[in-house]
């Protein structure tokens, strides 16, 4: 039996959330999809004031900064901050 995923989104992230275009949009629903599968396929980020470990995963333009909590039914996954950047990826 597969652990359920819920995916919450903090203040900070929902503000950023509320600035994005329809496509990034797209893109972070799609990494919203991946971390869904699998949440530990993000990067360490940094940690957080109450030293939680922070990850990120990227797309386009679209970065995605999350932490996680683990729960006997399920794990949550907190979207703490969405950044909006070009990024090329190393060649």
């Amino acid at each position: 039996m597969s652990t359920r995923v819920r995916v919450f989104f903090t203040a900070q992230g929902t503000a950023a959330l509320n600035r994005l275009t329809s496509t990034q949009r797209e893109q972070l629903h799609r990494l919203i999809q991946a971390i869904s599968i699998a949440p530990r396929a993000g990067l360490f980020y940094r940690r957080d004031l109450d030293n939680r470990v922070l990850y990120i995963v990227s797309a386009s333009d679209i970065h995605l900064i999350y932490t996680l909590t683990y729960r006997v039914r399920e794990e949550r996954i907190f979207v703490v901050d969405i950044e909006v950047a070009e990024w090329t990826p190393p060649t």
